[in-house]
């Protein structure tokens, strides 16, 4: 008795395990789901290979189940694995490899995108170093002009500082000129009467040389 307790739970143990698991179909042909535990019952559809099922009932050989569109049947226990049937695997790797594929086409537009970004931006810093070059070229030409422009200021200076003090020994000079041409004048209105006798007694006196000079 105890033993037939034992027995009937460990059944009943593995039928609520079994009842509620989540099987795949997976032959690779379309499997037929009848409506009763027996391949004399009739069919009632057909499952793809692949389609995942959920157990509802284990009897010997078969398995009740229900399909994705809710339809309840058995199928053959042989025709049920817990392993997702290569089927599915391989669709997956196709989907995983797809979806590889669609990444790395968006890795090589994006690689290709940054390598002709990478080229502006090194055109745009070779241009920016050729000005930088040139500024720096003019910043040095402007220092040097900035130092003859100084150096030229101060000749000019100097130069202007000496023609004011030429200006003004000229106006000095000019001065003492007009003084002693008015003392000269001065005198020759005080002596004119002398001077004329003077000019007139020498011009007398070469008159009478030349004649002496004629006669000899």
């Amino acid at each position: 008795m105890r033993r037939l307790l034992v027995l009937v739970a460990s059944l009943m143990l593995i039928a609520w395990n079994a009842w509620g698991e989540a099987l795949y179909v997976n032959d690779s042909a379309r499997m037929p789901l009848r409506s009763g535990p027996g391949m004399d019952y009739r069919i009632i559809d057909m499952v793809n290979a692949g389609k995942k099922v959920q157990t509802l009932e284990n009897r010997e050989d078969w398995n009740r189940v229900q399909v994705p569109d809710g339809k309840e049947g058995w199928m053959l226990t042989r025709h049920l694995t817990a392993d997702r049937p290569s089927v599915l695997l391989v669709e997956a790797l196709r989907e995983e490899n797809k979806s590889q594929k669609e990444k790395l086409a968006d890795l090589s537009s994006t690689n290709t995108r940054l390598s002709g970004e990478v080229k502006q931006f090194t055109k745009e810093l070779e241009e920016t170093r050729a000005e930088l070059a040139a500024l720096k070229s003019e910043h040095e030409a402007l220092k040097t002009g900035s130092s003859k422009y100084l150096d030229l200021k101060n000749n000019y200076e100097k130069s202007a500082a000496a023609l004011k003090e030429v200006t003004q020994r000229a106006d000095s000079y000019e001065k003492d000129l007009t003084r002693l041409q008015l003392h000269q004048n001065i005198w020759w209105f005080l002596s004119g009467a002398g001077v004329l006798v003077v000019g007139f007694l020498i011009g007398s006196s070469s008159k009478r040389q030349r004649k002496r000079s004629s006669l000899l």
